[in-house]
């Protein structure tokens, strides 16, 4: 019996080891996935902010190249201190500058500095403090007057003739910084020979109160009139230094071009710092950030460099994340998850195994004193006690089994649920990653297409006007630069994630004005006609959005109206285009119907799809940005054919948005 005892201890001792060795592998296992886990996520961090670094280095491109454009026009390289002798060419050219990088970077001046510039002597000329040599700034002087950006660039003469409204323009900090750079840029660059080629030096300065009030005059508020000043030198006849282009920029602007929101542009040289949203809330990280160093304390850091970059003082980006986007993942939740059950089942199973052999133990125990008839009586007693626990187990597995099959059933549901979203997830990214290059084709093009509009325009008033020759191929330069101007249009469209600008208006006046205008452009042999029935109901929309979609849309009608097929199937009717409105139960429509081909049932999917096309030309994204833009308005798009009779493009704005004022 004694030998019988130190058996069973050593069968326990070693059900308990075996215990722990599983229970330490478990353990590293779920080490193992953490480690793994995080390395993927540092990754795909490190991934997206490379990606996403593209629209910042293209903003800042852009402002350079067109800065380096200004500083090498001839007229600059003899222009007078007063700028009398600037021709009205090289005046022209620099306002299309300056309106194109207003436009797409926001760039809020463009200023001509000399390089002796001294803001405190008095002008002998004009008898006051010396002023640049030219300032174009009328998008944003005077913000309080309600002038458009329209007028703005076709008439900037207009608005320095209005009277002043709003608080003061404050220029003082500007001129201070201006006499520092262009001090720099004498004592680093004075000849053109002091660098190579193209590559001018681009230099800036620290953050400063601009006159820019467009958005101060809305909230009194310095940080939303905060900005930096970028300068590019430019030469006279001889390659001596004379003078700078200098741009200005709110740091309001710079901030929307940022990577993402844990991220910051960072200029430790001139004690700059734009920081987002989400990288401020981590105060840990604050002296990394203005350092410029990445944070070792969090799970991903980086600081990269931007291009082009500050010759003076270069500009980097800082990118953090925090830990509690890694540790409060469904990943690490599902990872914790499957250590804690695993655990709780090898507990469980140690307990069941461990009574066991306690119960076999105490049964082995029992005296064998007794004789054969209670031995007899015992093993019966034991048998009967076996049986009933063996009927009580398998009542307990027959339950359990039950249980695990139900429990089987639903993973394989959840397993189902979950192939469906990583689905959804990879389609998700692969539209992403399609909005994200569509973005940067756009840009990569329209900036040179300002560039040759411009040239366009500076030719045409070259060219005498009795030059017949020279029309056509002026009006077909022209005539490409819009329809290029449209395809750009359509891409941002599809790719842009900006708000909405919605103002409440009327929808039929508005909708009218547009039609005429459009219909105006066309040729008269297509019938234009508009019934208008939603009366004084007033929308809340973005109408240069909604304007493009309604443009692209009547764009779509003319072309079908005017390919072979239609005019075979019209027979002897003429080409008709017509646009209605009606208020329904789920809002405001819009219908723009023609009597062309139509479209066969089985293309009315697939025309919906990005870069899908039927035409020898375009994007394939017209319906799709189309698509885009209603939603952003929480509306849609329908699209009702009658092959060999025409379509109808119906378009709807939810009825809640819109609310009838009486007349």
């Amino acid at each position: 019996m004694q030998r019988l005892n130190r058996s069973n201890v050593f069968a326990i001792m070693a059900l308990t080891l075996v215990a722990l060795v599983i229970a330490a592998l478990v353990q590293q296992n779920w080490q193992t996935s953490l480690l793994q886990a995080k390395s993927h996520f540092v990754t795909e961090r490190k991934a997206e902010s490379r990606r996403d670094m593209a629209r910042l280095n293209n903003g800042l491109r852009s402002i350079y190249e067109n800065l380096r454009t200004i500083a090498s026009l001839p007229s600059l390289a003899t222009v007078d201190r007063q700028g009398s002798n600037l021709s009205a060419e090289a005046r022209v050219t620099i306002q299309q500058i300056y309106n194109n990088l207003a436009t797409n970077i926001s760039v809020s001046e463009v200023y001509i500095v000399p390089i002796n510039f001294a803001p405190h002597l008095i002008d002998p000329v004009t008898g006051k403090g010396e002023e640049p040599i030219e300032m174009f700034d009328q998008l944003i002087v005077n913000p309080g007057a309600d002038v458009s950006r329209e007028t703005r660039q076709i008439n900037p003469e207009s608005i320095e003739k209005l009277a002043a409204e709003g608080p003061e323009e404050v220029e003082q900090h500007e001129y201070l910084q201006l006499v520092d750079q262009a001090t720099w840029l004498k004592r680093n660059f004075p000849t053109r020979q002091s660098f190579k080629a193209l590559e001018y030096p681009i230099i800036s300065g620290q953050e400063v109160i601009t006159c820019d009030n467009t958005d101060f005059i809305k909230t009194g508020l310095d940080k939303d009139r905060m900005g930096l000043m970028f300068s590019v030198p430019f030469y006279d006849a001889s390659g001596q230094i004379k003078g700078m282009v200098t741009a200005i920029v709110l740091s309001n602007a710079l901030q929307k071009l940022l990577p993402n929101e844990n991220s910051a542009l960072i200029n430790p040289g001139n004690s700059y710092s734009n920081i987002g949203q989400s990288a401020l809330q981590m105060p840990a990280s604050l002296q990394a950030i203005l350092s410029g160093v990445p944070d070792d304390k969090l799970i991903y850091s980086e600081v990269v460099d931007v291009k082009p970059n500050d010759a003076r003082n270069p500009y980097s980006v800082w990118v953090g994340v925090n830990d509690e986007k890694f540790t409060l993942s469904p990943e690490v939740a599902d990872i914790t998850f499957s250590y804690w059950r695993n655990m709780a089942m090898l507990v469980g199973l140690y307990a069941v195994c461990l009574a066991a052999a306690l119960l076999l133990l105490r049964n082995l125990t029992h005296e064998k004193a007794l004789n054969k008839k209670q031995e007899l009586e015992h093993q019966l007693e034991l048998t009967r006690f076996a049986e009933t626990e063996a009927r009580l187990h398998a009542a307990e597995l027959f339950e359990k089994s039950k249980t695990i099959s139900a429990l089987n059933s639903d993973l394989n549901m959840k397993i189902a649920a979950l192939k469906a979203a990583q689905e959804e997830v990879v389609a998700k990214s692969k539209m992403a990653q399609l909005g994200s290059l569509v973005a940067t084709v756009a840009h990569e093009i329209r900036n040179p297409l300002g560039s040759v509009r411009t040239s366009n325009f500076i030719l045409k008033r070259r060219i005498k006007a009795d030059n017949d020759d020279l029309k056509l191929p002026m009006q077909r330069i022209e005539d490409g630069i819009e329809r290029c101007d449209r395809i750009i249009s359509q891409l941002l469209d599809f790719s842009s994630n900006s708000k909405l600008v919605l103002r409440k208006q009327v929808l039929d006046d508005w909708l009218a004005r547009l039609v005429q205008r459009v219909a105006e452009s066309y040729p008269a042999k297509i019938a234009f006609s508009c019934v208008l029935g939603t009366g004084d109901v007033h929308v809340d929309y973005d109408s240069e959005r909604l304007g493009r979609v309604v443009e692209n849309l009547i764009l779509n009608a003319v072309d079908a109206l005017s390919s072979p097929a239609a005019a075979t199937i019209r027979g002897g009717h003429g080409a008709a285009i017509a646009v209605s409105t009606t208020l329904t139960k789920r809002g405001v429509e819009i219908s723009i119907s023609d009597n062309g081909p139509g479209i066969p049932f089985d293309l009315l999917e697939k025309v919906k799809e990005p870069l899908f096309t039927t035409k020898n030309f375009g994007t394939g994204l017209g319906i799709p940005s189309a698509i885009r833009v209603l939603d952003q308005h929480s509306g849609g798009l329908e699209l009702l054919s009658r092959p060999g009779e025409g379509l109808t493009c119906c378009l709807w704005l939810p009825l809640e948005q819109a609310t009838t004022e009486a007349a």
